[in-house]
């Protein structure tokens, strides 16, 4: 997996204000998969 910075910061963004994230990226699945993230799309 390459992992993309702009992706991440996003994705940790998300985590701190404890929100979802809307996309349709599959690029985001690894930090659902693994981390706390929420996707909605």
């Amino acid at each position: 997996m390459i992992v993309i910075p702009t992706d991440t910061l996003i994705a940790q963004s998300c985590l701190d204000h404890d929100v979802p994230l809307i996309t349709r990226d599959a690029d985001f699945g690894p930090y659902a998969r693994h981390g706390k993230l929420r996707l909605l799309g």
